[in-house]
């Protein structure tokens, strides 16, 4: 049903959401989305997956499978759950209201390691690492709940011309403000050297998660038409469809393909921090250093990535970063000085971020709207055992003693095998276009 025929039908509410009132409100959503992402990347910058949180679970007695578990605790939170409310968000009008109202619970975990780390990490250290190592899972748990509704805002509010642009734009706003995080993770573990310093980290993380709550409220939002009933989706539950979507969604197949062999990054970077400090006989406030120079890599890639996706499209960027990424773990193999090191982790923030806009944008491309819910769902379905592969692969490695370099090796590898894989995938938007 196109929207001039919902505007025109007298049983339609009298205002609902057109191309013309999307475009209208362009500037302030797109601004309200970058303030959203960028107070939401530097609260996790604060707390790095990849340095941060990898030598804090260290520190509190972690076993290996914990120290490879831990960059990707969030997203396999994030990926374990979408699946449970695809038919809700089927049926779902207006996106907004229900995202920010689960995204409260989202950001309280963040709050809750802090309180752990205070009162707990010297007395009872077993008992304040399950609260950090559950902080992340929990919080992408819950996050991913509404996953599926924030991409259909997303592609609701942003055109498709500048869906690339406008990602990248959220993206810089998230990497200037983690740079300055990192900066900041530096001056606290320098001023308190222990667990005092890393509770400190995982307040000031929630209190810039509760900035991005307000950002996100103020994102403007109508109902989209209504759809013709014949159109939507069968009642049967997502878990029973998931063989038929898996066959019959195209390019769905190759995309999950391309995202798991992605992950083989994280058969590296779980240890890439302690490594660097083992191997330069860094000091611990050196980690901040190690984020800085992350963050300062994807504020280059989001200044390159944003107007080159744009012309180029989403599958570009994705091979771009692939290629970057797996140049980054072969520097990290060879490493033996701060300055490779900050080199290696310069050109992985610049891959993860041109990674995640080109990944993002490439699954707004290929999919049709009616298509994103479930396609989304099948998408974190699929990915999440790769995420758990990741992290046993990388404990293997650890646990047989072969040191850093083939876990790094092993990662450049299957993020070469990811970056063809992308190359696959169609650049053009599906030949039906996105109305709402």
């Amino acid at each position: 049903m196109s929207n001039a025929q919902a505007v025109s039908d007298p049983a339609a509410p009298s205002r609902v959401w057109s191309a013309e009132i999307r475009d209208r409100w362009f500037p302030w959503n797109n601004v309200a989305v970058a303030l959203d992402g960028g107070f939401f990347g530097a609260a996790m910058s604060v707390v790095s997956a990849d340095s941060v949180q990898t030598t804090l679970v260290r520190s509190l007695g972690g076993p290996n499978w914990l120290v490879s578990l831990m960059p990707s605790m969030m997203m396999i939170g994030f990926m374990g759950s979408p699946i449970l409310t695809v038919r809700w968000v089927e049926r779902l009008r207006l996106y907004e209201r229900p995202v920010a109202l689960v995204s409260i619970a989202q950001r309280l975990p963040a709050l809750a390691a802090s309180i752990a780390l205070f009162l707990w990490a010297g007395a009872r250290p077993t008992l304040a690492l399950a609260f950090v190592a559950l902080a992340p899972l929990v919080s992408g748990f819950v996050g991913g709940l509404t996953l599926s509704a924030f991409w259909q805002l997303v592609a609701k509010i942003l055109p498709e011309g500048k869906r690339s642009s406008s990602l990248a734009f959220r993206n810089l706003v998230a990497t200037v403000l983690g740079f300055l995080g990192g900066l900041l993770v530096k001056v606290v573990l320098a001023r308190w050297p222990g667990f005092r310093g890393y509770a400190v980290l995982y307040l000031l993380q929630f209190l810039l998660l509760v900035a991005s709550f307000f950002a996100f409220v103020a994102i403007r939002e109508l109902p989209s038409p209504r759809r013709d009933h014949r159109q939507e989706r069968p009642d049967s539950h997502p878990i029973r469809r998931l063989p038929d979507v898996w066959r019959s969604t195209p390019h769905l197949r190759g995309f999950v393909a391309a995202r798991v062999l992605g992950l083989g990054m994280l058969v590296a970077t779980p240890f890439l921090a302690i490594h660097a400090q083992s191997v330069t006989h860094a000091p611990l406030d050196a980690v901040g250093s190690f984020v800085s120079a992350q963050m300062l890599g994807a504020v280059a890639g989001n200044l390159v990535g944003g107007p080159f996706g744009d012309r180029c499209g989403g599958r570009t960027l994705a091979v771009l970063a692939c290629a970057l990424l797996s140049a980054s773990m072969l520097l990290a193999a060879v490493g033996a000085s701060i300055p490779t090191f900050l080199v290696s982790f310069a050109l992985i923030g610049a891959g993860n971020t041109l990674l995640m806009n080109g990944a993002n944008t490439l699954q707004l491309t290929v999919f049709h709207e009616r298509d994103r819910p479930i396609a989304f769902a099948v998408i974190s379905t699929f990915v999440f055992p790769g995420y758990l592969a990741a992290a046993a692969v990388s404990t293997a490695i650890r646990e047989l003693g072969w040191g850093f370099p083939p876990a790094a090796l092993t990662a450049a590898a299957l993020l070469l095998l990811a970056m063809l894989q992308y190359r696959l995938l169609p650049a053009k938007e599906p030949p039906e276009s996105d109305a709402a």
